[in-house]
């Protein structure tokens, strides 16, 4: 998906947890921190690279500053969208049929439109028996009892 507008990413290194992998990878794309607000979406692709499964995290962090300096090696541009801006940049047909030039896919979108307007998993580290690093579990919301 080169040449699209995507999200900043890559890979866990070894021990990080979700979250801890978001807010690296943001940094060293755009020197941006932030705090996890919550899991917006999970995505599992099976047959990705080397004949293996790919799980793809999406989490919303707020950003410490609008400000940003991007990683050329790692990205070719970056901004600030609104909500109508995305709308006007998303593809027409998913998988695209032709290079999205600066679109954004429609299972981008999505994320997107989860991440602003639907409910996000949260998490919660508890001990181990496994491990000396903790456990963590992430949740969808509960839904009220009638």
């Amino acid at each position: 998906y080169q040449g699209s507008w995507k999200f900043p990413g890559g890979l866990s290194d070894p021990g990080e947890s979700f979250i801890e992998t978001a807010q690296r990878e943001v940094y060293e794309e755009t020197q941006i921190t932030g705090e996890c607000l919550g899991i917006v979406s999970i995505r599992h692709t099976h047959n990705y690279r080397f004949g293996q499964g790919d799980i793809y995290v999406v989490v919303k962090l707020l950003a410490s500053t609008d400000k940003f300096a991007i990683d050329r090696n790692e990205l070719q541009a970056a901004t600030w969208m609104s909500m109508s801006e995305i709308n006007c940049l998303k593809a027409e047909c998913n998988p695209p049929k032709e290079p999205l030039n600066g679109k954004i896919s429609i299972g981008n979108w999505k994320v997107i439109d989860r991440a602003i307007n639907g409910n996000l998993m949260t998490n919660e580290a508890y001990a181990s028996h496994l491990s000396s690093k903790p456990s963590i579990i992430y949740t969808a919301p509960s839904s009220p009892k009638e």
